[in-house]
């Protein structure tokens, strides 16, 4: 049963059962209009090809050639390589080899 003040409901309180009636809004988006009217105008169905710019690829000059990343650069020293052997004697010793840091985080070779 709807309360006597309630407005939530799709119909008005008082049992007249007329429908709610909302304020129409008279104000009109002349922009949005135009932006509607425009895409109906070039709307042509699913494949919009015909009125498509081509893309041109050019290359930059000014733009410098990246580094190549020298994995040998980065190897550990041996004594962290040993180090390293000695905490975690059940990880191959390949993967200890190749391992990028100094001192794993918590866990992280127990992972491995």
């Amino acid at each position: 049963m709807l309360k006597k003040n309630c407005v939530c409901g799709k119909y008005v309180a008082d049992r007249t059962k007329k429908p709610y009636q909302k304020k129409a809004n008279n104000k009109t988006n002349n922009t949005n209009n135009k932006v509607n009217n425009k895409a109906k105008n070039t709307a042509k169905g699913i494949y919009q090809y015909e009125n498509r710019k081509p893309v041109t690829v050019s290359e930059e000059l000014d733009v410098p050639i990246a580094e190549v990343y020298d994995i040998a650069e980065h190897d550990l020293p041996q004594e962290v390589i040993d180090r390293l052997k000695e905490e975690y004697p059940e990880i191959p010793e390949q993967i200890i080899e190749n391992f990028p840091f100094e001192k794993p985080r918590e866990g992280q070779l127990e992972i491995i």
